[in-house]
C-alpha cells in the first residue's frame, strides 16, 4: 500500500474540534461589544450560537467580580449580582438569547468585570458555559474609560477573552423540556460555583426594624401589666389594713354602746361598800321630822317594776353585762342586783 495514500487515509479520519455547547464569539466579537451602555439600551439583547439543537437552558446567573478580588482566572471569584431577583435582571431566556435589564442594575456595580453563567442540558449531559467578560456603564461619557478597562482585562486573561465551558456526563436529577417556563432561577451547581457572599440569610433593614419595634412594644406591655398588678396588690393591702381597725372599733363601739344603768338609789358604791338605805339615827327631838322625811322619800320612790331606765350608768354592773344583751335584759339584771344589795343591807342591820 502506498504510504502516501495511508497518510491521506489517516488525515481523513482526524477528529474535528468538539464545538462548544454555547459559542459567544458572535455576541462579544469585538472589545466595543463588551461595553454595554444603560442609557442607550436599557433592555439589551444578547445572542449566541448553541452547539446543539437539543440544548435546553436550565438557568442563568449574572455574575460580577469585586475590584479587590484576586486575579481574574477562575469562575469561583465571581459573585451573584445581589439586591434584585434574577428574573428581573434576566428576561426571555432561551437556548440562544437573553435580554439584560440594564436599567435595574445598581450603580455601584457599573464598570466592574461581569460574565453570564448559563446552565444547560444536552440529552443526558449537563454542564455550564461562561461568557467572555463585559461591563456596564450608565452613560456614553464613561464609554472610553470602560473600553480601556475591558481591553486590559482581556489581555491579562485568556478566559476573560473567550469564556469557559464545563460539562458532566452524569444524568441530571430532572430533565427539563424545551417548552418549559423561563428557567431564569439559579440551579444548585451555579449557586455553588458563584460563592455568593452578598446574598446570605441576612435580614433586610425593614425586617430588623420591625423586630426591634415589636420587641419594644412587647417590653412596654409587660412593664405596664406589672405596674397594674403592683398597684392592685397595694390597694388590696391598704383596704385590708383599713378594714381591720374599723371592725375592731365597730365591735368596741357596740360594747361601749350597751346601756349600763346607774341608779341613784343603788346601795352599792363604786368601792363595792354597802351603804344603808336609811339615814343615820337622828336625835329624839327630830324623830317626827325624820319619820316624815322617810315617808316622803318612800312615797317618792318609784315602783320596782318600772322599766324606765335610771339616770347615769352603774359602773358596778358593767362587769356583768355581756355582748348582745338588750336594754330590757340589762334593766332586769340591774333590778336583780339591786334586790340582792337590799337583802344584803337588811341582813347586815340584823
Amino acid at each position: 500500500m502506498n504510504p502516501e495514500n495511508m497518510l491521506k487515509t489517516v488525515s481523513a479520519f482526524t477528529p474535528q474540534p468538539t464545538p462548544l455547547p454555547i459559542d459567544f464569539s458572535s455576541t462579544f466579537s469585538t472589545i466595543k461589544d463588551r461595553v454595554l451602555i444603560a442609557d442607550s439600551s436599557p433592555l439589551h439583547r444578547l445572542d449566541w450560537t448553541p452547539g446543539s439543537r437539543s440544548l435546553v437552558p436550565r438557568g442563568m446567573q449574572w455574575l460580577y467580580k469585586p475590584p479587590k478580588s484576586s486575579p481574574f482566572d477562575h469562575v469561583d471569584q465571581y459573585h451573584v449580582v445581589s439586591g434584585i431577583n434574577m428574573s428581573v435582571l434576566l428576561l426571555n431566556l432561551t437556548a440562544s438569547t437573553v435580554t439584560l435589564n440594564l436599567a435595574r442594575l445598581h450603580d455601584n456595580l457599573q464598570q466592574q468585570q461581569m460574565v453570564l453563567n448559563m446552565d444547560w442540558q444536552i440529552d443526558h449531559v449537563v454542564g455550564y458555559s461562561q461568557s467572555p467578560v463585559f461591563t456596564v456603564v450608565s452613560s456614553l461619557s464613561q464609554w472610553p474609560e470602560s473600553l480601556a478597562m475591558v481591553n486590559q482585562w482581556v489581555q491579562n486573561d485568556e478566559e476573560a477573552a473567550t469564556g469557559a465551558s464545563q460539562s458532566s456526563v452524569q444524568p441530571p436529577a430532572s430533565t427539563p423540556t424545551p417548552g418549559s417556563a423561563n428557567p431564569i432561577s439559579s440551579s444548585p451547581p451555579a449557586v455553588l460555583r458563584a460563592q455568593n457572599s452578598d446574598t446570605g440569610s441576612r435580614l433586610s433593614a425593614g425586617a430588623i426594624a420591625g423586630i426591634v419595634i415589636g420587641s419594644i412594644c412587647g417590653l412596654l406591655l409587660i412593664i405596664g401589666l406589672a405596674y397594674l398588678m403592683l398597684r392592685f396588690r397595694r390597694r388590696r393591702g391598704q383596704n385590708a389594713r383599713t378594714s381591720a381597725p374599723s371592725l375592731y372599733m365597730q365591735d368596741k363601739g357596740l360594747r361601749a354602746a350597751a346601756p349600763v344603768i346607774d341608779s341613784p338609789q343603788s346601795p352599792v358604791s363604786d368601792g363595792d361598800h354597802v351603804s344603808s338605805l336609811h339615814p343615820p339615827h337622828a336625835a329624839p327631838g327630830n324623830a317626827g321630822s325624820h319619820a316624815s322625811s322617810t315617808a316622803d322619800a318612800t312615797a317618792a320612790t318609784p315602783p320596782t317594776g318600772d322599766t324606765t331606765p335610771s339616770q347615769g350608768r352603774l359602773r358596778s354592773f358593767a362587769h356583768l353585762i355581756e355582748d348582745g344583751m338588750t336594754p330590757d335584759e340589762i334593766l332586769h339584771l340591774e333590778e336583780e342586783e339591786r334586790q340582792l344589795d337590799i337583802e344584803i343591807a337588811r341582813a347586815a342591820r340584823r
